[in-house]
């Protein structure tokens, strides 16, 4: 059954990496990121999905053939570690 979690949560994932990108690359002040990141990740397919999904998200994730997923959760938080030098402006 988790196989079957991979193929709807991987563009999701991808979608909201994207958006955490481009949130992280705009020159917008530090307050305003803040507030469209997390304006847009409550939004996002992604979150939609883990609320209505969350018991099963540690299994997803702990699942060995999963590496796609840690693969797009690890770039997602190394946009994150660029940001001192690019969000806070």
């Amino acid at each position: 059954m988790l196989t079957l979690f991979v193929p709807i949560l991987q563009p999701k994932m991808n979608h909201f990496s994207e958006i955490v990108q481009t949130i992280v690359q705009s020159g917008s002040s530090s307050h305003e990121k803040v507030k469209t990141l997390l304006y847009e990740g409550y939004q996002s397919d992604f979150f939609s999905f883990v609320i209505a999904v969350f018991p099963d998200m540690g299994a997803v994730f702990t699942e060995d053939h999963n590496e796609k997923l840690k693969g797009i959760q690890q770039r997602t938080t190394d946009y994150n570690t660029q940001a001192p030098s690019t969000f806070a402006s």
